[in-house]
């Protein structure tokens, strides 16, 4: 007996009403791929790989892909959008640049202090 992987890429929202399409379909044409003894998904892949092993049907899945009632609504992230940018420009138009670093090792630490020193300390 031998094994079988189905193996999802990523794609965000996109991949994920096509990865449901294209599983739907196959399963319309008598190959279900729910039956494979590994799946395995990368971000949206992951997401489908979960949906298609949950108590759904596919034809579940596929309808909360194509009906806007049966959707989920997510909440707006709680992100200061206005202070993030002005944060943004501030540290673009700030004088100076970054002292310069050597090695992969203090690159980021020292560019973060350079961050912190420009944005000043929150």
């Amino acid at each position: 007996m031998g094994q079988r992987a189905l193996v999802l890429g990523a794609g965000g929202h996109a991949a994920t009403a096509w990865e449901l399409g294209v599983i739907a379909g196959m399963a319309d044409a008598g190959v279900d791929v729910r039956e494979a003894d590994l799946i395995v998904g990368t971000s949206a892949g992951a997401r489908v790989g979960v949906q298609v092993r949950s108590h759904l049907t596919l034809e579940e899945l596929f309808q909360r892909q194509v009906d806007p009632h049966l959707q989920t609504k997510e909440p707006a992230p709680p992100v200061d959008f206005t202070q993030w940018r002005a944060d943004f420009v501030r540290a673009r138009q700030a004088a100076g640049t970054p002292r310069p670093c050597s090695g992969a090792s203090v690159r980021l630490p020292c560019r973060r202090r350079w961050v912190r020193k420009t944005l000043g300390a929150r």
